[in-house]
């Protein structure tokens, strides 16, 4: 990890930022439990150490970046690392080994946000084709993320969730059902995911460009210094153009405040 972030640092010319989650959902796709935080605490904090150009221990071990002159950036190699935290223990352990965080705003550190969502066009039904299947790719996984971790009971309570659940439950066995809760995962919907569309919410961050301006500016207000949007759907170009526009829209509270633009990166794992 410290070698490739060596080699994004050296060729993003100051733009690149290293963020680190506990791996919920790759974790759980892969039939696995996400990192503790303690884990992740001490991966980062040997992360640091190796982009400083000291030596750290791993497993008892001691290790260091061995690149010779003129192979990785030259260390120290100064790049911000972040973490995705979204409880208390998670941002009580942003604020000793991180930069910045992703998730509620912190008492120290600069904070973003992870957003979807879809700028209409005018006159467009929110609840239009295209709409649903710009956001349906991340709206779903709040269904996912409740079979994952509550199981059978916290799906069925959802809308639709009965009927999800024995569609996938029924496509493979149970030592193999991790495979499939989080398949096309935000970027992609399943013919069993496409019966949670009519369920999923399309009030947040959709509506015209003044509309989606005005909940940026409210992300603002309530201490964000970030948004990072995660535009997913088959017109990615479009998403990204259409919410350019109404961060334009939003004024100058929504701009962030390091620099005065809004992030528009894919999407970040973390503590969820």
């Amino acid at each position: 990890m410290a070698a490739a972030i060596a080699t994004i640092a050296r060729v993003s010319g100051g733009r690149f930022r290293a963020c680190f989650g506990t791996g919920g959902t790759a974790r759980w796709a892969l039939g696995k439990r996400p990192m503790t935080l303690a884990a992740l605490g001490d991966y980062v904090t040997v992360i640091r150490r190796l982009l400083a150009g000291e030596t750290a221990l791993v497993a008892g071990a001691p290790i260091r970046m061995l690149h010779a002159r003129g192979l990785a950036e030259p260390r120290p190699i100064e790049v911000p690392l972040w973490l995705s935290v979204f409880g208390p223990r998670g941002a009580s352990l942003a604020g000793t080994v991180a930069d910045g965080i992703i998730g509620p705003p912190h008492p120290t550190l600069p904070a973003a946000t992870i957003v979807s969502g879809t700028v209409l066009d005018p006159g467009e039904d929110p609840r239009s084709t295209r709409v649903l299947e710009a956001i349906g790719p991340w709206r779903v996984v709040d269904w996912h993320t409740a079979y994952l971790k509550g199981g059978a009971e916290a799906v069925d309570a959802m809308p639709g969730g009965r009927d999800w659940r024995r569609a996938l439950e029924e496509s493979a066995p149970e030592g193999e059902r991790h495979l499939l809760t989080f398949e096309g995962y935000v970027t992609h919907l399943p013919e069993r995911d496409r019966r949670l569309l009519e369920h999923i919410d399309v009030k947040r961050m959709v509506g015209d460009a003044t509309r989606v301006g005005r909940q940026f500016s409210r992300l603002a207000e309530a201490g964000f210094q970030e948004v990072i949007y995660t535009p997913s759907g088959p017109d990615v170009a479009r998403e990204l153009r259409a919410f350019g526009s109404a961060h334009s829209a939003s004024g100058p509270a929504a701009v962030d405040r390091n620099d005065g633009a809004v992030d528009e990166r894919r999407g970040v794992g973390g503590e969820k």
